[in-house]
């Protein structure tokens, strides 16, 4: 006789009892899409894009001889190349499953099988996500005019020098940003929002959660600014000529 056979055997139901919450929730692949749709892109009405963001933060590291993976809060993070994708397995006897997704592309890879033994789940999800990234990109968003200027941030436009560092601060959709040039395409911008009148607070990128204070002259000239405390000039200027 062979050693298997495909005479179907009745399961009884499993119950978990105190260990329901960890695993009693069933789902189906349509549903996991949706909720890798939510994870790239949160609705504030559910869970504030602020908590999700910090969920997939890194806290610690699983990996620790390649880097490649780590734990966020409630999240696995994992490296592919160049991306990063947040998510979780899990499973049953008889079934595992995987949904991770790269926030980055709204791109989500779901893996859902019959069997309670597969293993590297999390890897097939991510290979099936990452097919679709390469074949299929995002197609770039469409170029659309910006909004005005407001007035109190015309004179902050051009090219600023910090510490012989030059920041192009530029006004994208009536917020204030800041760039180097020198800094690599994949990584954001520094975006600030107004706190005070001639006091901003940076929301991201570069000195994340620091203050920019704008100092002006009688006329109302932006002279100088002070960027998480450092000063920030017109000119490429050394500290000594400052304060002389």
């Amino acid at each position: 006789m062979p050693p298997y056979s495909d005479v179907p055997v009745h399961e009884p139901a499993h119950d978990l009892g105190a260990m329901d919450p960890c695993g009693g929730l069933a789902s189906t692949g349509a549903d996991l899409a949706r909720w890798s749709a939510f994870v790239a892109a949160p609705d504030a009405e559910v869970l504030s894009p602020d908590t999700l963001e910090e969920m997939c933060q890194p806290q610690a590291i699983i990996d620790r001889e390649r880097w490649t993976a780590a734990m966020g809060l409630g999240f696995f993070l994992v490296r592919s190349g160049t991306r990063t994708y947040v998510g979780h397995t899990g499973g049953m006897p008889g079934h595992i499953t995987a949904v991770f997704t790269d926030r980055d592309s709204g791109t989500g890879g779901i893996a859902l099988t019959n069997s309670g033994t597969t293993t590297a789940i999390d890897g097939l999800a991510i290979r099936l996500a990452d097919h679709v990234t390469e074949n299929e990109p995002v197609e770039p968003e469409p170029w659309r005019p910006g909004t005005g200027v407001p007035e109190e941030l015309a004179g902050l436009i051009g090219v600023w020098w910090s510490e012989g560092s030059p920041f192009t601060f530029s006004v994208r959709e009536g917020h204030l940003e800041a760039r180097s040039p020198s800094l690599p395409e994949h990584k954001p911008s520094s975006v600030f929002e107004q706190v005070e009148p001639d006091v901003y607070r940076t929301v991201s990128g570069r000195e994340e959660g620091e203050l920019l204070r704008v100092t002006r002259d009688a006329a109302g000239r932006a002279t100088k600014l002070n960027w998480a405390t450092y000063l920030v000039t017109r000119e490429p200027v050394a500290f000594a000529e400052w304060q002389a």
